[in-house]
């Protein structure tokens, strides 16, 4: 029986086109019947500091992808798709799909020092795309095409990143995708399975995490020298898998670990897990009423504060008790 395949191939150049030529050639002798759909290169265009290459899919389907042109603003945003209207032959609506550097595929905007605020309306992110963007401030990336993960090194070196959303399409998040972002405060990751090796290494800022109830697993050294981690909300019911020096150089004997009502003894028979100081949602209080008897506040570090801050502040009443609120 003959396995039918379909190939993506850019036939825009010789050297490409002899490769591709090999490849069918081997698919043939080996698996029989193959079903080609090739990639046209149509035109590049510069928007809004972004360079979007063009290509037509077998003279149907058209898509771009996006990656730095030669000077970056401050701010750009990869569109869910841009439209050509020239009165040319390459006319027409293309989906953004992509960003992606077009010879390198890593790296498209590697060492853009320019950029401070970046906005992804659909498209996929490769290896690299942010790598050493040391003055990029926050990351809003709102959906994907499908499902889909930041790859390895997606951020690394983002030494002023500060605030990052990642849509729910993402479920797996790299090896070394943050490490080194040293000013990372918050990350909102709705739909994390896994988390993999050195993932958020250095990030030295983050003081709370939350982690989704589908989450799974977190690899080696996911959260090392984290050091100014101070709150965990876990939904997830099963504990997740951990390995022994995921929070490598991290006291989690002073991090707060929030979990289900009914996952408390799973979470303090796990072999690490346990070693968190492992509180219930319902033992924390939320509301706002309880500070008006408040007689001073304090952080999780036993630090006083000023005023009450976002996240689990601990009080000390008026009748002398103490008290652990949630501010959100």
């Amino acid at each position: 029986m003959k396995t039918k395949f379909t190939l993506w191939l850019d036939l825009s150049e010789r050297k490409t086109l002899l490769i591709c030529v090999k490849t069918l050639m081997f698919f043939m002798l080996f698996f029989g019947t193959i079903s080609c759909v090739y990639a046209q290169y149509v035109g590049t265009r510069i928007i809004n500091g972004v360079e979007f290459w063009l290509y037509n899919y077998d003279g149907e389907d058209l898509s771009a992808i996006a990656c730095a042109s030669s000077v970056v603003p401050a701010r750009v945003t990869i569109p869910a798709e841009i439209k050509i209207s020239e009165n040319s032959n390459i006319d027409g609506t293309y989906p953004v799909i992509e960003v992606i550097h077009p010879m390198n595929y890593n790296g498209a905007f590697e060492g853009c020092t320019s950029l401070r605020t970046i906005v992804i309306k659909n498209s996929h992110i490769h290896s690299e795309a942010f790598k050493n963007c040391t003055n990029l401030y926050s990351v809003d990336w709102e959906r994907a095409p499908e499902q889909t993960a930041v790859e390895s090194s997606t951020f690394m070196g983002c030494t002023s990143l500060k605030i990052v959303h990642l849509p729910n399409e993402v479920g797996f998040i790299g090896s070394q995708a943050f490490q080194g972002c040293s000013s990372l405060e918050n990350i909102t990751m709705p739909n994390i399975t896994y988390i993999a090796e050195g993932t958020f290494e250095g990030c030295s800022s983050l003081r709370e995490l939350v982690f989704p109830s589908s989450l799974n697993s977190l690899w080696g050294l996911a959260f090392s020298g984290c050091t100014g981690l101070r709150v965990i909300y876990c939904y997830a019911e099963e504990p997740p898998s951990v390995n022994y020096d995921s929070f490598n150089g991290v006291d989690v004997s002073n991090v707060l670990l929030v979990i289900p009502d009914n996952a408390v003894w799973k979470y303090k028979r796990h072999s690490i897990w346990k070693e968190f100081k492992i509180e219930t949602a319902t033992n924390i209080c939320s509301a706002k009423d309880d500070a008006h008897s408040a007689m001073e506040t304090y952080d999780l570090s036993g630090h006083q504060l000023n005023s009450e801050q976002k996240g689990i502040n601990i009080l000390r009443m008026s009748d002398g008790t103490t008290r652990k609120v949630l501010v959100k």
